[in-house]
């Protein structure tokens, strides 16, 4: 899953890496090497990074989006040698989101990213080795369509068998259907649409794909940013119905603050996908499922600066 903040600013990704202990009979104590490793930090900041194996040789590498460079790159894992970066061709402007899905049936992991400013959705071929060289073909365009991308989401949303995309850009969120399987995406247009379109700047910040009601089909929770912006934070679901996405139902209205984050799991193992919201100023809470009805529980409590 990817990890997503519209504030990173930090310069540095980092592994974390479990510590390594030595034999107590050659050493007769307790050796670790270090919890950080460097990954990459020679750009101003990171919005997306993600976390999969490229390359096919079994070990997860990161792959992360830089809005400052307009930049997406692939950090390869090499293993105890650390990471090798590399940029994917192109430049975009304001790259936002990026992550791994096989959109064409070719049971490898294609690379889905997205770019802001200039609103291109597009897709990648895994890397060709040639010697002991990695070589990317060009990207193939989804859309030119999603200025503001903000999230983006690869799930089966027909129940066709391959993976289609939704994604929220702006004050909507759409769906892209796949319509070959094989990576040709079809816009099915904006399905769910939050705010005020006066406040220009209060964008959909997330949103999450999960079975709300448990019929087996995947629905959509979406936030927006709300009060940092003078305004209301809103949580929002579309149900999805087999023929489409239902019109969005706003079930929570935040706390006051903005709502900056979302991702969705079984967290009280009860069956249902729960969620977990991240707010503005600190305060983490679940969005909990209890037989398809949704409300917000308190987490963690307000963490100070």
């Amino acid at each position: 899953m990817s990890y997503r903040s519209p504030k990173t600013t930090r310069k540095t990704l980092v592994n974390r890496l479990s510590p390594k202990l030595e034999s107590l009979e050659s050493r007769l104590c307790l050796t670790t090497v270090p919890l950080h490793h460097v990954v990459f930090e020679s750009v101003p900041s990171f919005q997306t990074v993600h976390v999969a194996d490229v390359d096919g040789d079994t070990l997860p590498d990161v792959l992360s989006a830089s809005y400052s460079e307009g930049k997406f790159f692939w950090h390869k894992s090499k293993g105890e040698e650390g990471f090798e970066t590399q940029p994917l061709p192109g430049n975009y402007d304001g790259a936002r989101v990026i992550t791994t899905a096989d959109i064409d049936g070719d049971l490898e992991s294609e690379i889905i990213a997205g770019g802001s400013l200039d609103g291109r959705l597009l897709w990648f071929d895994p890397p060709v080795q040639i010697s002991k060289s990695f070589v990317w073909g060009q990207p193939r365009e989804i859309s030119v369509e999603v200025q503001g991308i903000s999230d983006l989401e690869a799930a089966d949303v027909d129940l066709d068998g391959d993976i289609d995309l939704v994604v929220s850009h702006t004050r909507h969120v759409s769906w892209f259907e796949n319509v070959n399987g094989r990576g040709q995406f079809l816009n099915r247009g904006p399905f769910m649409t939050l705010g005020d379109a006066s406040q220009a700047f209060r964008y959909l910040q997330a949103i999450t794909v999960m079975d709300i009601n448990q019929d087996g089909l995947p629905d959509v929770v979406g936030v927006n940013s709300g009060q940092r912006f003078g305004s209301s934070a809103q949580i929002a679901i579309s149900m999805n119905s087999a023929r489409g996405f239902n019109e969005a139902a706003i079930i929570a209205p935040g706390n006051g603050n903005a709502i900056l984050a979302i991702e969705s799991a079984d967290i009280d193992g009860d069956g249902d996908d729960d969620a977990v919201v991240g707010f503005e100023h600190g305060q983490v809470r679940i969005l909990s499922n209890n037989d398809g009805e949704l409300s917000l529980t308190a987490l963690f409590p307000h963490i100070s600066d």
